[in-house]
């Protein structure tokens, strides 16, 4: 793996790319085949392999979650993941979904407002937000949530 990314400048970062996304495609085989253990081997390669790669960090945050530690361990993870890439507002969806779930509705408003200052028209995380506010009985807000988010998909 070395010698592909040791190029250096955009030519090096070009290809730590591509062999990130095959690593993570490999993952993703290895997973659906049930071999978790080496999956998240595999996709904690592909983000040391390319930081940048921020479905590598969604994926890995997952798994890592369900082998070892829950939702907990998913949130270690993707705080890494926001270091390196903190403009990522598909990270910062996950992260909301991650706090709602283990009961930390504030945080979790907090990064789907966060996500939404970085791409206002990511109309995923409006849905998300929404889907969240709905279950929280917050259901004017998930209305309008909605109803942004398919203005922006369009």
């Amino acid at each position: 793996f070395e010698a592909a990314i040791d190029g250096g400048g955009e030519s090096g970062e070009r290809s730590a790319g591509v062999l990130a996304e095959a690593i993570r495609q490999r993952a993703k085989i290895a997973s659906r085949n049930g071999e978790l253990e080496l999956a998240r081997s595999l996709f904690a390669e592909c983000v040391r392999v390319d930081p940048q790669n921020g479905k590598g960090w969604q994926e890995y945050a997952k798994l890592e979650g369900v082998l070892n530690g829950g939702p907990r361990r998913s949130l270690h993870i993707l705080a890494a993941a926001r270091k390196a890439q903190p403009r990522n507002p598909f990270l910062w969806q996950s992260t909301g979904l991650l706090h709602y779930r283990v009961g930390a509705v504030t945080r979790a408003r907090r990064c789907f407002q966060r996500g939404l200052e970085i791409e206002p028209q990511f109309a995923n995380l409006y849905a998300a937000w929404g889907k969240v506010e709905a279950m929280e009985r917050n259901i004017e807000l998930a209305r309008e949530l909605f109803r942004t988010g398919s203005e922006m998909d369009k």
